[in-house]
């Protein structure tokens, strides 16, 4: 039977991993149709007002949030850091789509997700619980077995 903790922890791989999975997706599927992606997703950086850099580079910043995103939660490393991406490039999605749960609804919840997942941490089966026990994000070292 497994204890308490490690089930949470399995709940934790999960959601990192769904999480992951739908980040790694979307930012290498827009890497095919970059040009025509640009205009929409770097515009929509210069309607927030955000004109200090190139649509393009705008573009390129998304994509590489979302694969580095992608890559800390399936690691299972700085979790909370990775819920931060997530959180801010779901925010922007929502703006883009209009402030209605109908058009946001994903997003929205994507977005829920992350931040429970900043507050949760890795969890025991994460690369940084097992490399780092200082790190934040992850839990203390575990109490050794009475032999």
């Amino acid at each position: 039977m497994q204890c308490t903790r490690c089930k949470k922890s399995v709940g934790l791989l999960i959601l990192r991993l769904l999480i992951g999975w739908l980040f790694i997706y979307h930012g290498i599927s827009k890497i095919p149709m970059a040009e025509q992606a640009v205009g929409s997703i770097g515009g929509a950086f210069h309607n927030l007002g955000l004109t200090f850099l190139s649509m393009n580079a705008w573009f390129w910043i998304l994509v590489v949030a979302e694969i580095t995103a992608w890559t800390l939660f399936v690691l299972g490393m700085f979790t909370r850091i990775a819920a931060a991406i997530v959180v801010v490039i779901m925010l922007g999605a929502m703006n883009i789509k209009g402030w209605s749960f109908q058009t946001m609804e994903l997003d929205f919840f994507l977005a829920v997700l992350a931040i429970g997942l900043a507050i949760a941490g890795n969890g025991a089966y994460s690369l940084q619980n097992r490399c780092c026990t200082t790190c934040t994000g992850s839990y203390t070292t575990p109490v050794p077995v009475k032999k």
